[in-house]
């Protein structure tokens, strides 16, 4: 038999998924990740920490699905967070979370130097304190000593596939994220590490997805219980892992990632960074395959602006499930559906927007007779408009047709939320088998890498759990252009407000 492991290291939880040649999951284990927590305002991961609960992941799976039978792994990852290493391997500082804001003066030091357009058009990225390179920065100001015994530094899948083969290797969606990777010549970029006083010989080799990088030591085949020579090989940023796995390379394809925030991300064979992808705010690197450029872009406030709403106007939702065996979505979903909250808007921006990172949610137009359920349907219009914003942005930059919208993460269980989006966006929204889309698409990567598969091959290894087809005659296209006419409106109101000293929380 012929298996393969996917890994994901995320912010939350730590996974390993075996799956066979026919994308059939074979055996599944999860812990959760620890952070650290220094400060109140700070949030750290320990490597070796990481390490071990990983280890105990892929010991559990490779017991069930039998380690003579995994021929590859490869890893997904949270991709902004890293770590100096020493000569021998010994991480020398904890991993600064990837949303951990100490950095932020590091990026406004960036900014300085090299200007946020500039940076844009080597590394295809929005200048931002969550990336690598401010990490780097920092520890090299508050801790130069650190820096001075760094022989390398880890993006957290680099740190993996080290622990795994003893090699210094990463994909181009990691290395893309740590802000001096120059995707233009697929290499680091010296002019951005020289102007921080970094050399790029602290980083590891790029290659793209579902590249072997090496073969699994006797090290690492006895802390995961698989074994020696195991093929391992290159998988990416959790997102790009995602996109393969809901097969991103078909026309017309999106994917959707509706988690704590929603993540949009389109494959292209371009490679576009216009003074309007700028503006917009959407992040280009390069993965894999025959359309190797992704193109991304976020609404940070999506799964958390649900859970705002089971926390305060829809507290009764979990004490009717408590009462009925229903869930809270349902409940939700049941008071959504029985009104249109006409004249009703709301902005999700509880935390900011790719726009302005310090805008805040807004409802437009309350009335008295306005209630709970038309409340809750504005909140999912909202979520909805946003992405359909970037959609017709995506097809006017790229010059496609995008048409399916494929959505993983937990919100894709709600019948409701789903038809809404279909509806608003006009878009066939389809929701995959395998929700571990993550993991599946590290899998897909590893069988790549180790010759089992092509990327040809992969439209086989998608399939569709559930679709919604669209019926956009339910929706008015004057209600969205109102929304986009009053979220810019809104943008000022707040943009004038912080000249005047007010907001910035």
């Amino acid at each position: 038999m012929d298996y393969f492991l996917g890994v994901d290291v995320g912010t939350t939880n730590i996974k390993a998924a075996v799956f066979n040649l026919d994308g059939d999951l074979i055996a599944y284990h999860s812990v959760g990740n620890v952070i650290h927590h220094p400060t109140p305002d700070e949030s750290e991961f320990y490597a070796d920490e990481i390490w071990e609960n990983l280890c105990t992941c892929i010991q559990t799976v490779a017991k069930e699905a039998g380690a003579e039978n995994i021929r590859a792994i490869a890893a997904s990852s949270m991709a902004e967070s890293g770590v100096p290493i020493d000569r021998e391997g010994k991480p020398l500082y904890p991993i600064i979370a990837w949303y951990d804001e100490r950095t932020a003066p590091q990026m406004e030091e960036l900014d300085q130097i090299l200007g946020a357009r500039r940076i844009y058009s080597i590394t295809g990225q929005i200048l931002s304190a969550k990336y690598g390179l401010c990490k780097m920065m920092w520890i090299n100001e508050k801790h130069p000593d650190v820096m001075k015994k760094a022989d390398r530094w880890l993006s957290v899948q680099d740190f993996v596939i080290y622990r795994l083969t003893g090699e210094y290797a990463t994909d181009y969606t990691t290395a893309g994220r740590t802000l001096c990777f120059d995707i233009n010549k697929l290499d680091w970029s010296d002019e951005i590490m020289e102007a921080v006083g970094l050399s790029t010989k602290l980083m590891a080799k790029p290659y793209p997805g579902g590249e072997k990088v090496g073969a699994l030591s006797e090290a690492g085949a006895a802390a995961t219980g698989l074994l020696p020579g195991t093929a391992v090989v290159t998988g990416g940023h959790d997102h790009c892992c995602a996109a393969i796995g809901i097969n991103i390379f078909e026309d017309g394809a999106v994917l959707d990632s509706m988690g704590t925030s929603e993540v949009l991300m389109a494959a292209t064979d371009q490679l576009v960074l216009s003074d309007e992808t700028f503006r917009r705010r959407y992040a280009v690197y390069p993965h894999c395959g025959k359309k190797i450029y992704r193109i991304l872009s976020s609404n940070p406030s999506c799964g958390s602006t649900i859970e705002w709403i089971f926390k305060t106007i829809g507290t009764d939702f979990a004490e009717k499930a408590e009462q009925d065996g229903q869930s809270k979505f349902y409940h939700m979903e049941q008071a959504a559906a029985k009104k249109n909250g006409e004249g009703l808007f709301f902005f999700p921006l509880i935390r900011g927007c790719l726009d302005d990172q310090y805008a805040k949610g807004v409802y437009w137009g309350l009335k008295d007779t306005h209630d709970q359920g038309d409340m809750v349907n504005a909140v999912i219009n909202g979520i909805c408009y946003e992405v359909k914003r970037h959609l017709e942005d995506y097809g006017r930059i790229l010059g496609g047709t995008y048409n399916k919208l494929r959505i993983v993460g937990g919100i894709a269980k709600s019948d409701y939320i789903m038809q809404r989006k279909a509806d608003i966006n006009e878009k066939r929204t389809e929701v995959p088998v395998n929700r571990e889309s993550a993991c599946f698409g590290a899998a897909l990567l590893a069988a790549i890498g180790s010759g089992y598969l092509t990327f040809d091959e992969l439209e086989k290894y998608y399939k569709c759990a559930k679709a919604y087809d669209t019926h956009p005659e339910t929706i008015s296209r004057e209600n969205f252009e109102e929304y986009v006419f009053l979220r810019e409106r809104v943008l000022d109101i707040y943009k004038e407000a912080r000249q005047h000293g007010i907001g910035k929380q």
